[in-house]
């Protein structure tokens, strides 16, 4: 089970798995998607659950008034910096 509030994300499991905790943690990530465009927004909200998609882009830094959101440029960070922000400047339904 996955639960997200605000920028955090957390995932539950209620039985035992057959990878570790680390290597699912590893292969699982908290996107902060910025659209290019509103072409690309309104293809990314068309999306629905479940849909394959093609994003493609960047990842970025973002500065707005005094802070800074710092893109993750790695797998094996947790907790706080650890979400990827990506500019997306073209988005497909595959």
């Amino acid at each position: 089970r996955v639960t997200q509030r605000n920028r955090w994300y957390w995932v539950y499991w209620s039985r035992r798995i057959a990878h570790s905790e680390e290597r699912l943690m590893e292969s699982s990530s908290n996107v902060h998607i910025l659209p290019a465009n509103s072409s690309v927004m309104r293809e990314v909200r068309s999306f629905d659950q479940g849909d394959n998609v093609r994003l493609s882009g960047r990842l970025v830094d973002v500065s707005y008034g005094n802070q800074v959101m710092r893109t993750s440029r790695s797998r094996a960070d947790r907790g706080g910096g650890a979400c990827e922000v990506f500019f997306v400047e073209s988005a497909e339904r595959l």
